[in-house]
């Protein structure tokens, strides 16, 4: 992978926001401005959020400390990579490189999705149940 490839994802030229397309014609874009990525990050702020927020409704001794996001997004990130193991082999075989790199993406990722999901409770004010 190229340094300058590392930010990008392939898109069509008929669909420039869908990170999804894989032909060969394709050109690269910033991954940051895919569809897919504003849905990922969108909608499982909101999930884990409401998911936190339902949790604490049932029991506030032990899900309203700030780890509980950390840990259902960390939740997220390993069912990430389980969903996309099928990537992670090279010619059939596991690729350590492959497993690492996603592994650092996916706990970045997550840290990242858990702090916006904090940060929002804090903007908004969010009151305790």
């Amino acid at each position: 992978m190229a340094v300058s490839s590392l930010f990008k994802t392939r898109v069509s030229f008929a669909e420039p926001l869908d990170g999804s397309s894989s032909d060969e014609s394709d050109v690269l874009t910033s991954g940051f401005l895919t569809v897919q990525s504003l849905t990922n990050f969108g909608a499982m702020t909101g999930g884990i959020t409401a998911a936190w927020h339902a949790l604490v409704r049932l029991d506030a001794d032990i899900f309203s400390t700030l780890w509980c996001p950390y840990v259902i997004a960390a939740v997220f990130g390993l069912v990430s990579i389980l969903i996309s193991s099928d990537a992670l082999k090279k010619n059939g075989k596991w690729s350590a490189g492959a497993i690492s790199s996603t592994v650092f993406v996916a706990i970045i990722n997550s840290l990242v999705l858990a702090s916006a999901v904090v940060g929002a409770g804090i903007v908004v004010q969010v009151p305790a149940p």
